[in-house]
């Protein structure tokens, strides 16, 4: 599982235990922010998480503050990660390589 699905489970499911708890249907929630059911359906399964311009439209629709939904910033989409890491290890293998001895700086070593 990547973070971001990670993130969009959690905001899914505190989403759900909310609009329960205040008895709302998942119809009733989306009308009171101006959205489509389906929109609901897909926060709460994990399978997207809301705009950022609906996070206070959504607060107020479950009366709560904005600190309910413990919101941060999506990390970096996976391929730049993975391009970070690629560009780390070529300068650890550099930097590594620049400490190995070579056979030829071996020679005359021992007469020191």
């Amino acid at each position: 599982m990547d973070i971001c699905y990670d993130s969009f489970v959690f905001i899914g499911k505190k989403i759900l235990k909310r609009r329960k708890e205040l008895g709302l249907t998942q119809v009733k929630l989306a009308e009171k922010i101006g959205v489509g059911y389906t929109s609901i359906s897909a926060w709460e399964n994990g399978r997207n998480k809301p705009s950022v311009d609906l996070y206070p439209k959504l607060a107020d629709a479950l009366g709560v503050d904005l600190d309910f939904f413990d919101i941060a910033p999506d990390p970096a989409p996976q391929s730049e990660v993975l391009k970070e890491i690629a560009g780390l290890k070529v300068m650890m293998e550099q930097v590594l390589s620049s400490f190995e001895m070579r056979p030829s700086e071996l020679e005359g070593k021992d007469e020191e």
